[in-house]
């Protein structure tokens, strides 16, 4: 059995919805710790959504459950998705998040019973979600539960765009509570289309920086800078300030990078 089970969400902070699935939990799987990871993501926002877990369910153990509490509409999305990828589990809407959210195609993919939400779909994820959970840590077993299924929605994926020339189209992804601007464009990329030449990344059209520090505190203070973040994902940022305010950078704004 796993003893782990995650939640994100975008309730907002202090919301009755986040109390109301800890108490369910607490008593469905009394034995299981019941982690919020945040609830602060934007409304809807997949994307963001993606992003988030991305970075976040390596750290938890293989067989721990992720639960994706955004945009859980079933009459818009048409079914409720079980997925397993790097060997732990992901349930939540058929929204466009799991096409998005792993780097290689999940191990196994299932679609939950509409019996098991016949009667109440509100609240997905306190009224089918977690009890799904339940019955399956209960039972080891999805039978009679869920059905083999596949991913119907298709999101934009959270890759980079490469031009033939080498040059990097990439998207700022997340703005974080530094104001440092996270965009999608990854080390290994970088020095690979980089191949040891110099570069300008771009950003609002005609700023650009061509230099990537080692840390946050390089240069002088009020300095914007570039650097590769704990997650090797490019960053802009601000040395003791507030980067993507004073930039004007915001979420899903473009960068280029061109190498010369």
């Amino acid at each position: 059995m796993s003893s782990v089970i995650t939640i994100i969400s975008d309730y907002g902070l202090g919301s009755h919805y986040a109390a109301a699935m800890l108490g369910k939990a607490t008593v469905l799987l009394p034995k299981v710790n019941f982690l919020p990871l945040t609830h602060q993501l934007e409304p809807f926002d997949i994307t963001g959504a993606a992003f988030y877990l991305r970075q976040v369910y390596k750290a938890f153990p293989a067989g721990s459950w992720h639960i994706v509490g955004v945009d859980s509409n079933i009459a818009l999305h048409k079914q409720f998705l079980v997925v397993k990828a790097d060997d732990r589990f992901f349930i939540g809407a058929d929204n466009g998040i799991f096409s998005i959210l792993f780097e290689e195609s999940p191990q196994e993919i299932w679609a939950i019973s509409p019996d098991l939400y016949a009667e109440n779909e509100l609240f997905a994820e306190k009224n089918v979600f977690l009890p799904f959970i339940a019955k399956y840590l209960s039972n080891g077993t999805f039978e009679g539960i869920a059905i083999p299924s596949k991913i119907n929605s298709i999101k934009q994926s959270l890759a980079p765009v490469v031009e033939p020339n080498g040059k990097i189209i990439g998207t700022i992804l997340m703005v974080d509570n530094y104001q440092n601007a996270i965009t999608n464009v990854n080390l290994e990329l970088f020095e690979e289309k980089r191949a040891g030449r110099s570069f300008k990344v771009f950003y609002l059209k005609r700023h650009f920086l061509d230099k990537i520090s080692k840390h946050y505190h390089e240069g002088q203070e009020g300095d914007d800078l570039l650097l590769f973040n704990e997650m090797n994902l490019l960053e802009i940022a601000i040395y003791r300030g507030r980067g993507a305010q004073l930039l004007g950078l915001r979420k899903g704004a473009n960068i280029i990078i061109e190498f010369y």
